[in-house]
């Protein structure tokens, strides 16, 4: 997938850290609404988790998701799944949509839809402590 402002090829490297994938469109609103607090996590977590926030290219407008990743002050890589394989390849339930993947690339825990804070924050101290 590429990076959406270097447009560079990006690959997760799930052994590298707790990797929680957040997919997204800027017109979702529910998306809207969890962005704030996935940005409060990450700015919590970052030395121990990584996160990418995934767009649905094809299904969005290039303007927009640089104006909703610069509107919510996001600073985890956003990469463009172009053709929804990504997608498609984790079930493709909704939006928002988190996975929370361990160091073996297995899926330890999602969740689909809007949630609240807590639940994120449960779900990301359980992938941590689950790592291995």
């Amino acid at each position: 997938m590429k990076e959406l402002n270097t447009e560079e090829k990006k690959v997760i490297n799930f052994a590298e850290k707790p990797t929680i994938v957040v997919f997204f469109t800027s017109w979702c609103p529910y998306c809207n609404e969890d962005a704030p607090k996935v940005v409060s996590l990450y700015d919590k977590y970052k030395d121990r988790l990584n996160v990418y926030g995934i767009n649905l290219i094809k299904r969005d407008d290039p303007a927009e998701v640089r104006n909703y990743v610069n509107q919510h002050g996001i600073t985890y890589p956003v990469l463009l799944d172009e053709t929804q394989e990504v997608y498609d390849y984790f079930g493709g339930q909704g939006f928002p949509a988190m996975y929370f993947v361990n160091s073996r690339g297995e899926l330890i825990d999602e969740i689909i839809g809007s949630t609240d804070m807590e639940t994120m924050e449960e779900s990301v101290l359980s992938l941590m402590d689950n790592y291995n």
